[in-house]
Formats: C-alpha cells, sequence, structure tokens
C-alpha cells in the first residue's frame, strides 16, 4: 500500500566567528586583505566568485589581536578540513551521488566550495586521552558539514568497528533549542590519518531548518564498538516492545497509536533511555569532548516559492520541501484514487533534471533489481534527503534534499512538482505542475 513518504522521517530520534560590530565604524575587509597580502608577499589571482581573501582578513584579525597566526595556518586548516571531507563517509548518501567536496580532487574542491567554507574560534575541552580539533565547515540556511581532528594521546589504537557517539544541540537565533535527529548515533565512521599513527578525522553531515546564525552545541560522550551499539540496540527494542505491551490496545489504529506515543513524550523517553545505556557502557576513550560552534549566515540567498500546497526554500546547496498544508502526520488511511505527491524535479538550463524519485519519468530504464538506471542519462538523484521535525521535535514539518554541487537559482530552468493517483480500472496517472519557471 503506498503510503506518504514524509512518514519515514517522523521515528528519528536519530560561522564564522564574527568579529565585534562597531557603530559608526565602517571596516574595509578588501583593503585589510591587500595590506596583509602584501606584507606576506603573496597575489593571489581572483577568479569568478571564488575568493580567497578570508584568508588574508583571518590572519589580519590575529595580527591586530597581537597573535601569531599565519596565512599558511590558516589555509593549511582549511586544507585539512577538505581533505577530510573528500574522504567522508556519510551515511544514506544517494548510491550515485556525492555531497559537495566528497571524493573531489583538493584544488576542486577548494575553488568549488570555498565560499561557502568557514573556520570560527572552537575550544574543545580536552582529556588525558585525547583532544579534539575543530577544523571547520561549510553550509548553507538548511544544511552543514563539520570536521573535526582526534587526537589519541593514551596510546589506543581506534579501529574499523569503533565510532564517537556524538550529541548535536541547536540555539537557533530565535532562542529556540533542538536537539538535532542526528544525535546519539554511532555512524560516523574514523577516518584515519595518512601520516600520523595517533591522529583520527570525523566528519557529519546535518541538516536542521534556518540554522544561520545558530549556535551548534556539540557534545563527543565517547567511542564504543559495533557490538556494544548492537548490545544497545537490542535493549531499545526490549525497551519499546515493553511501553507497547503497557499501553497498546487492540483498537487502536497506527495513526492513533503514533498520536499517543507523541502526544506522551515517547520520542523524548527513548531519547533518555538510549543515552542512559550507552553512559552504563565502557567507553573505548575515558573523557568526553563538547564546544559550542557559531554558525556563519552562509554566502547564499533564500528563494522561496510558496504554493497552495506547500512551500519550496531554494538555496544553493539544499531545497526545502515543506509537507502539503493539509498533510496530517496521524491519517492512517489511503484512498486510492486521491491525488498524492509523488515528487518534484529540479530543471537545471543545462539539461540536467534533479529528483525526488523517477516513476513519473517515461525515459528511465530498469536494472534487475528494479533500480532505476541514471548513468547516463540527463537525470541525477539528490546527493541526501532528510526530514525536518517540528518545535516540538514530534511530527516531520519537510524534508531538506541537497545537492552534489552549488547549485544558483540563476541555473535553474524550472522546478515541477508531480502529483499521483489510480483510476477505477487500476491504471496509476501522473499530472505536473509547473510551481516555478524562469524568465523567457
Amino acid at each position: 500500500m503506498k503510503r506518504n513518504l514524509y512518514d519515514i522521517f517522523d521515528h528519528y530520534n536519530e560561522d564564522l566567528q564574527k568579529l565585534p560590530k562597531l557603530k559608526g565604524e565602517y571596516i574595509d575587509t578588501n583593503s585589510i586583505a591587500d595590506r596583509v597580502f602584501e606584507k606576506a608577499d603573496i597575489h593571489p589571482v581572483q577568479k569568478k566568485r571564488h575568493s580567497y581573501r578570508f584568508i588574508a582578513i583571518a590572519a589580519a584579525v590575529a595580527i591586530l589581536a597581537g597573535g601569531t597566526i599565519t596565512v599558511s595556518a590558516v589555509s593549511g586548516r582549511m586544507d585539512e578540513f577538505f581533505k577530510s571531507v573528500s574522504k567522508a563517509d556519510i551515511n544514506d548518501t544517494a548510491s550515485s551521488e556525492n555531497l559537495p567536496a566528497v571524493n573531489m580532487d583538493l584544488p576542486d574542491a577548494i575553488a568549488e566550495m570555498q565560499p561557502y567554507y568557514n573556520c570560527p574560534d572552537v575550544t574543545f575541552n580536552q582529556t588525558d586521552s585525547g583532544t579534539i580539533e575543530f577544523l571547520g565547515l561549510y553550509n548553507d540556511h538548511n544544511s552543514l558539514m563539520l570536521s573535526f581532528r582526534l587526537t589519541v594521546l593514551d596510546g589506543t589504537v581506534l579501529t574499523d568497528d569503533m565510532y564517537m557517539l556524538p550529541y548535536f544541540t541547536f540555539t537557533l537565533k530565535d532562542g529556540t533549542r533542538k536537539e538535532s535527529s542526528q544525535s546519539g548515533y554511532i555512524s560516523s565512521p574514523f577516518q584515519k590519518s595518512e601520516t600520523e599513527d595517533n591522529v583520527y578525522y570525523l566528519n557529519y553531515y546535518l541538516i536542521e531548518s534556518d540554522i544561520a546564525g545558530a549556535s551548534l552545541h556539540v557534545d563527543f560522550s565517547g567511542v564504543y564498538t559495533s557490538v556494544q551499539e548492537s548490545k544497545i540496540h537490542e535493549k531499545m527494542i526490549s525497551f519499546d516492545d515493553e511501553l507497547s505491551e503497557k499501553y497498546f490496545t487492540n483498537d487502536m489504529g497506527i495513526g492513533e497509536w503514533k498520536k499517543f506515543q507523541h502526544e506522551n513524550g515517547f520520542p523524548e523517553l527513548r531519547y533518555k533511555k538510549k543515552k542512559e545505556y550507552y553512559e552504563q557502557e565502557q567507553s573505548i576513550l575515558k573523557g568526553g569532548w563538547s564546544a559550542d560552534i557559531p554558525i556563519s549566515e552562509p554566502n547564499s540567498e533564500l528563494f522561496t516559492i510558496e504554493t497552495d500546497r506547500n512551500v519550496y526554500i531554494l538555496d544553493d546547496l539544499s531545497v526545502y520541501i515543506s509537507n502539503d498544508k493539509d498533510y496530517d502526520p496521524y491519517n492512517d488511511e489511503f484512498e486510492l484514487s486521491r491525488e498524492e505527491r509523488y515528487g518534484s524535479a529540479v530543471f537545471l538550463k543545462d539539461g540536467t533534471v534533479i529528483a525526488t524519485d523517477f516513476g513519473m519519468f517515461d525515459d528511465i530504464t530498469f536494472d534487475s533489481d528494479g533500480a532505476y538506471i541514471l548513468e547516463g542519462t540527463r537525470y541525477k538523484e539528490f546527493a541526501y534527503a532528510r526530514g525536518i521535525t517540528s518545535e516540538e521535535g514530534v511530527n516531520c514539518d519537510g524534508v531538506v534534499y541537497c545537492y552534489s554541487k552549488p547549485i544558483n537559482v540563476s541555473e535553474i530552468d524550472k522546478i515541477v512538482e508531480y502529483t499521483h493517483y489510480w483510476d477505477e480500472d487500476g491504471t496509476d496517472h501522473f499530472n505536473e505542475y509547473i510551481i516555478y519557471q524562469t524568465a523567457e
């Protein structure tokens, strides 16, 4: 039975450090950059919009503050960030696409993503077992790539079956605190340094609405093995069974049971219980590391489209598509004849089509396993997609779909939304609605 795909996301429990604003004073950052470049005998070549001025600005800030940071130190950290991200293994990435800068050569990654990169001054508390250093981030208004370097000090060797346990909490500009759906999951593998035996890298890709200008609290609570994770998973299954036996009744429908759980704080209860289980386990590395990371206002502008059904918010690295306005997360009824949203597609001016699904296109074939064959066609998947929950952290409000490279709205020809329904004889039909069309 076909169901609204947004339901999948409902169960997830899963930066620029700005200078102080000077009233009445104008800071010509270009002049500062030019003076520092001149002093360092560096003569950059400016290419299109990809500017390396921020490196000089960071150096200038340190110099003015009496620090000793150099241009090479700032650019070196950026290089380390992109080297780490280029080898990132982000769970749930599309099989045929990569996130920006992933699996890219370093010069290409920097040229493409430097306008979105930032490395604020962040200091983690340290322990005798290891140190954490923040290498930077890139972001737009709804998506965020983070990279960290872990240096192990106690001689422990981390293996492929060991993972860091992170917790991410956003504090948005309006003061709202939201726990990331990726908190409490040991999903990101360690990336071992090629040059230092005790150094490992961690990369995380987070999705949340309106994170520009927000603060992110990161808490790395320990390192655990896959065996420990499986043990906790089994405990959580038993805990869920206990809740079902205690509260579920035979006259409850799926939607009613789902609503009961949300109204009675079951997601938060599960989250706390899972955290307790991890705290009962022995971490491979003693202690934990935490810090607050300011998230910069990105070098991009939002473009919002409001239709009769929903809202689209276009950004350089992602597209947010809200649920339909009449969407009811607790409605488990399904009518074959009812027209429902099936998917959306972004048509670029170069002929590329990036879509959330491909069943609406007649010119796509399938392999022996029933998967779409996109190689050699004009069609591409979004590199990543994740639902965003409401402020209450309960229901999915919509989905953020992430590009594999920056795409400005000026590169888009049109955006089409597709709906689907079945007629009385069982034949399925698609309708399409153009929600955005570039001016002729």
